[in-house]
């Protein structure tokens, strides 16, 4: 918030005097944001409260959630208060990528809360973050509890626009600015940059038109001819290259228009190839890491993120075309240390290598493994300190290489139960998770990996942009605990606290394994496609858990203890020579009737399983499947079982292991060393293997 210490309360006070919920507000100053050419509207969620990320819901204009009373402010900016509630769209300090869109108390001057309206296609409308050149941006696609964040401002990407709505369903008067430039796209190095912006209003007048390059400020003009050039600096001495002109009009009624441009100034290019370097400490690395086309050694030993300024603990590689040598080196990042909103290490420049590095978050107190629970997230500060859903890592670059990286993650809140109390805007306790890697650009490997997981989240996981992932070599690791554990905490314990029952009201079950963090490698929708080779995934709530991304192929890969599943595949996906357990969950469950899967894959038997699932669960229709038996002694004891729900599928069982055609199941071929129970119709099954 942009108020000092000493006035926070003064100004805490008069802005809640002006923004908290009454009858002030006229019917059509309510209004419904639903994302451009999609049926999801900006939702709140219920209730109000503070720091709670905003997200996308399906469309309901009788929903409340979604309902905000669009307030005017100084300067022709709105704030956005939602409906019955004392909180505001709020930006955050400052902007970046992924920055998110959180509720937070109302202040009328707080321009984090204040957003500019400027008018795109359709009658759409993109809020931008006063003081920014960031707006709200809805992610690719729509799906229910899409999180809302910011991103550098494009009026054409549709991400970023929004189809405004009264209550009652009605769209409100647009009548923007209409705005065009006249500018040569292309002008020779030393030659005069002249730009000429028309801008007119069908229903006012023009009051101004402001220009920027690059998104750098140049000047704006108030009246015709809107023109720019020989006096101003920053039009001048441009090095050869493609600039971006942006052109922002606004009218009498406070509306705007933005437009876009480019223009290149020709030239001969600038060589901006650095010699190679060698780093000793971490504000080096910071520096080098930015640049493009260089080798970067950094010397072998042991560094503290922490030692950096509090502004300054993070590694930002944003230069392109680089190798960066961390074999023997290790860097420490204590919990808390870094920005609890972001990642501390991110990725945005493309075709990197990035060699060796060991990162390991550490607590203050010296512990590494949590035994005590309570205690633990009763330390919010020194040890259940997360950092609001984001990862250690985020790739937003492409055709990265991660060789060899090893990473530990600690410090969520909670930690300890799971999924048990919720695992998104809906918990028991408040929710601040910590995760591993995450890739949101095509073309990224990771390979010769490790990642022990200490806290609730993902591994690695891919979202966005994703494509053509590949994961090779790498093991992803957690932690699991019984829930009798958990039963038998006592006063004062998040179980007790919570009637030892889950997030939705049910009893927390006895004699079931949980694991403590999300999935181990997990694709999210709209992704593209990914392959595993030769990887483990141990002790996660889901191992290889593919199944809402693109085209999936698993190579000699094992799932070993993960609690949900240890294999969950898109429809098509092919499995080769790889292998699972059913200690904790299932080996498959085909989770959403996933189908044609081609899978190759060896039980492991589970003498020590535990709680009610099945060997595997075979959903979706139209598979081709081959289950091998481990080497060793016939598991004679074990009564679950393969259980088949589709379709037209043809299984060949070559365990010991008996399978269950359910009613209804039908087209099925089986053939099977095992024993077979068909309960459905027109299945074909040949007890025809031997052990």
């Amino acid at each position: 918030m942009n108020i000092n210490k000493t006035n926070k309360k003064m100004i805490g006070a008069v802005s809640l005097l002006l923004l908290a919920p009454t009858s002030i507000y006229a019917a059509d100053n309510v209004v419904v944001m639903q994302k451009q050419n999609t049926e999801f509207a900006i939702d709140g969620n219920r209730g109000a409260q503070q720091g709670q990320q905003v997200y996308l819901w399906e469309t309901n204009q009788e929903n409340v959630n979604q309902q905000w009373v669009e307030v005017s402010v100084n300067g022709g900016y709105y704030s956005y208060q939602k409906q019955n509630t004392s909180v505001c769209l709020d930006g955050g300090r400052g902007a970046r990528n992924r920055q998110a869109v959180t509720l937070e108390t109302c202040e009328g001057n707080n321009e984090d809360q204040h957003w500019q309206k400027v008018s795109t296609a359709n009658g759409a409308f993109r809020l931008e973050k006063r003081g920014t050149a960031f707006s709200i941006d809805g992610n690719r696609g729509a799906e229910n509890r899409q999180e809302i964040y910011l991103w550098e401002s494009d009026s054409d990407n549709v991400n970023q626009q929004w189809q405004f709505f009264g209550q009652g369903g009605s769209t409100p008067e647009t009548n923007a600015p209409i705005v065009s430039f006249s500018t040569n796209s292309t002008v020779a190095e030393g030659e005069l940059v002249s730009v000429t912006v028309n801008a007119d209003d069908s229903n006012g007048n023009i009051t101004s038109v402001s220009l920027s390059i690059d998104n750098e400020f140049v000047r704006t003009e108030r009246r015709e001819p809107y023109g720019w050039g020989r006096r101003d600096a920053a039009l001048q001495n441009l090095s050869p290259g493609t600039y971006r002109l942006t052109a922002v009009a606004q009218d009498n009624d406070g509306l705007t228009t933005e437009v876009s441009t480019s223009i290149t100034i020709e030239g001969e290019s600038v060589d901006s190839t650095k010699p190679n370097a060698t780093v000793s400490n971490l504000s080096d690395l910071r520096e080098a890491i930015q640049d493009n086309n260089r080798t970067i050694v950094m010397q072998a030993g042991s560094y503290n993120l922490a030692d950096l300024p509090s502004n300054s603990r993070n590694l930002l590689f944003s230069g392109s075309n680089n190798t960066i040598d961390l074999v023997d080196v290790y860097i420490e990042v204590p919990v808390g240390s870094t920005n609890s909103r972001e990642s501390y290490i991110t990725i945005d420049g493309s075709n990197n290598t990035l060699l060796g590095g060991t990162f390991e978050d550490t607590y203050a107190n010296g512990l590494t493994e949590v035994t005590d629970f309570v205690a633990y997230n009763q330390d919010r500060t020194n040890l259940a300190s997360g950092i609001r859903g984001e990862a250690v890592m985020s790739i937003y670059g492409e055709d990265n290489i991660l060789d060899g990286i090893k990473m530990t993650v600690r410090g969520s809140f909670p930690y300890g139960y799971g999924s048990i109390f919720g695992i998104n805007n809906i918990n028991s306790f408040g929710l601040s998770k910590r995760c591993g890697i995450v890739i949101k650009a095509p073309n990224n490997t990771i390979t010769n990996a490790e990642l022990q997981m200490r806290s609730f989240c993902h591994g690695i996981y891919m979202q966005e942009d994703a494509d053509n992932t590949l994961i090779s070599n790498t093991l992803v690791e957690g932690r699991v605990r019984e829930t009798n554990d958990m039963l038998a905490e006592g006063i004062g314990s998040f179980p007790d606290l919570n009637n030892y029952q889950d997030v939705d009201g049910n009893d927390i079950p006895a004699n079931e394994v949980n694991s403590l963090s999300e999935d181990g490698i997990r694709a999210y929708t709209g992704t593209g496609s990914v392959r595993v080779e030769n990887s483990t995934v141990k002790n996660m709530r889901g191992g290889f858990r593919l199944y809402l991304g693109g085209n999936a192929t698993v190579i000699n890969s094992t799932g070993i203890d993960n609690g949900n599943t240890n294999f969950n595949l898109p429809s098509n996906a092919t499995v080769i020579n790889s292998s699972g357990n059913f200690t904790n969950g299932p080996l498959n469950d085909h989770r959403l009737g996933r189908s044609r899967q081609n899978i190759e894959m060896t039980i492991l038997p589970s003498p020590n399983a535990i709680g009610s699932h099945n060997i595997t669960d075979i959903l979706g229709n139209d598979h081709d499947i081959v289950f091998h038996r481990a080497n060793g002694p016939e598991d004679t004891n074990e009564r679950r079982a393969i259980v088949v729900s589709g379709n037209n599928s043809t299984i060949r069982n070559e365990t010991e292991y008996r399978i269950i055609l359910e009613s209804g199941t039908r087209g099925n071929t089986i053939i099977s060393a095992g024993e077979v129970t068909d309960n459905g119709n027109n299945n074909v099954t040949r007890i025809a293997l031997e052990l």
